[in-house]
């Protein structure tokens, strides 16, 4: 039996697809958030969310680790000193990476690390409690501002380019 290509099929991909361009094989972000709320008893409610996109830019990202203390600071953006911030994510990580199992003591001062990022109003701001992080595409970072609400946090901040 002999193989012979179709070749009304042939020249239908041919048509229907096209080489991928430079521009398409530029930079990009993707992201992927799963969330779920169980409730006893009950079916757990599902928000599956991706976005991919391409980015405007070949810079690399900036990251570090930082400490939130107990007054309002402005968020450190690297090298993009504010201008070309696509993307920001903050992480307080809070009571990872223990080296002995904290006692309810530690454990409830830990919960108390809660950071708040604010971006305008004075009392106005998103809350990343321990093991949280917060996810966000700002318009401008200059008002931007976090602290964390007892003692100090110790945090991840990891900035994209747009």
């Amino acid at each position: 039996m002999e193989l012979v290509p179709d070749l009304k099929q042939t020249e239908f991909i041919r048509e229907t697809f096209e080489p991928i361009s430079q521009l398409e094989l530029g930079d990009r972000m993707t992201t992927v958030v799963h969330c779920h709320h169980e409730h006893i008893g009950e079916q757990p409610v599902s928000v599956n969310l991706t976005e991919q996109r391409m980015l405007n830019t070949v810079e690399q990202a900036y990251q570090r680790r930082f400490e939130s203390k107990n007054s309002c600071q402005a968020i450190d953006t690297g090298w993009f000193n504010g201008v070309g911030v696509g993307r920001i994510i903050i992480e307080n990580v809070e009571g990872q990476g223990l080296s002995t199992l904290p006692t309810e003591a530690v454990k409830k001062d830990i919960e108390s690390r809660i950071v708040e990022l604010s971006f305008g109003e004075e009392g106005d701001c998103w809350l990343v409690r321990p093991g949280g992080f917060f996810i966000g595409d700002p318009s401008s970072v200059k008002r931007l501002k976090h602290r964390c609400q007892n003692g100090t946090a110790k945090c991840r901040i990891t900035v994209m380019p747009k």
